[in-house]
This record gives structure tokens, C-alpha cells and sequence, in this order.
């Protein structure tokens, strides 16, 4: 009896460490029943000391006794049928698991090793769509950036041109402050002078209003007209 205890006791300290919950309670279960069984011996051999010692109580002392021995040994045994049932669950569960995992390396290596053509034929038709999208974003970057850099061109020489006008603009005004509208003749007379020279034959820098140019013709004519007629007092003298 003695020596299958210790195998319980060796049982279970190993598999306490191993199997937690169920160690834990087969622990619990021994020291229970361990306690009974002290309790139990204490109370006889209290008794035998109080009465005169007989061989036929201790024969049913040491019956009790192997009983309560053998009760206890049932349900250790008990405890390890279930924790070996349980143990023999996760074994089973283990073994699936690595043989999914086994299965799915394989499946790894034989991607890695190029076995499986669909996959590769695929993988093929993506990278050449890839690279298909690249080249056309590259020449539509190409058009885009020469049709960019031909609209700044065209926006630099629009502010260029506006800037001159700003300037011509300016540089009327000053003149139209400087020579206000009774010396716009000489300006006139200026201008053709410098357009009959053989240095002259370009536009005048500050052209002259036409209003003003037909109001001086017009001056011109009316004070020709008067010097070209006879005096009215001479020809009534000679008559």
C-alpha cells in the first residue's frame, strides 16, 4: 500500500507542475482525505489507550484502516484517470495542430520553390500591368511638365508686355504734363521733321493725339487764309 502512495504522491507532484488546474485539485483531494484518515487513526488509537487492548478490535481497527487506505487510493486513481483523459485530449489536439502547421509549410516551400504556376502567372501579369501604368504616368509627367513650362513662358512674356504698356502709359501722361495741348504743334512739326531725316523713318516715340493734330491744321488753314487776302482799305483808296 505504502509504495502505491508514493507513486500517487510522484503522480501527482509531476503532474501538478504540468497539468495546473488538475494538479492543483488532486493536491486538495489528497490532503483531505489524508486528514481524514489521521483524524480517524487518532480517534482509535485514543480509544484502544482508554480500553484494554483485544485482538479482535485490532483486527477491525486494521480493516478500517485498509479500507480508508484503499478509498483513498480509488479516488487518486480517479484524479489521474481524468487528468490523463485531459492529457490525452491536448495530446490529440497538439498532434492536429502540428500536422495543420506541417501542411502549411509545406504549402510555403512550395510557393518559395516556384511549384505553383497559377500563382506565378499571376504575380507575372501584375507586375507587367505595373510597370505597363508606370511607363504611361511617366510620359503623361513628361507632356504635362513641357506644357507647364510652355504656359510660364507664355505668363513671363504677358507680364513683360503688360510692364511696357505700364511704362509707354507713364511716359504719357509725363509728357502730356510737359507739354500741355497750344505746344502740341511743335511736337507735331518735331515729329515729321525727325520722320522726313533719313534717321527718322520710325514711329514717333510719344505719338499725338489726332484731335489736337486736326485742331492745329485747322488753325493753320484759317491764319494762311487771312494773310493771302487783300486789304479792303487799299482797293477802295485806288478806286
Amino acid at each position: 500500500m505504502q509504495s502505491i502512495d508514493t507513486y500517487g504522491e510522484g503522480l501527482e507532484r509531476g503532474d501538478q507542475s504540468k497539468n495546473g488546474f488538475w494538479g492543483v485539485l488532486a493536491q486538495k483531494a489528497k490532503e483531505i482525505l489524508e486528514d481524514e484518515v489521521n483524524g480517524k487513526v487518532v480517534d482509535e488509537t485514543w480509544q484502544q489507550q482508554q480500553q484494554p487492548p483485544n485482538s479482535q478490535t485490532i483486527h477491525q481497527t486494521q480493516l478500517k484502516a485498509s479500507r480508508h487506505v484503499a478509498m483513498a487510493t480509488a479516488a487518486k486513481a480517479k484524479l489521474l484517470l481524468r487528468e490523463l483523459k485531459t492529457v490525452k485530449a491536448d495530446l490529440a489536439f497538439a498532434k492536429a495542430r502540428c500536422l495543420q502547421l506541417e501542411q502549411q509549410n509545406k504549402l510555403l516551400r512550395d510557393g518559395d520553390k516556384g511549384l505553383n504556376r497559377a500563382d506565378d502567372d499571376l504575380i507575372r501579369l501584375q507586375l507587367e500591368t505595373l510597370l505597363g501604368e508606370k511607363a504611361r504616368l511617366a510620359n503623361e509627367n513628361e507632356t504635362y511638365s513641357r506644357d507647364n513650362r510652355f504656359l510660364r513662358e507664355i505668363v513671363e512674356y504677358h507680364q513683360l508686355t503688360m510692364q511696357d504698356v505700364m511704362y509707354l502709359h507713364e511716359g504719357m501722361e509725363e509728357v502730356n504734363e510737359l507739354y500741355p495741348i497750344h505746344d502740341a504743334r511743335m511736337m507735331s512739326m518735331s515729329t515729321t521733321h525727325s520722320s522726313s531725316s533719313p534717321l527718322g523713318n520710325g514711329k514717333p516715340i510719344f505719338p499725338i493725339p489726332q484731335q489736337v493734330v486736326e485742331q492745329e491744321d485747322h488753325n493753320d488753314k484759317n491764319t494762311t487764309s487771312e494773310e493771302e487776302a487783300p486789304p479792303l482799305s487799299d482797293h477802295h483808296h485806288v478806286n
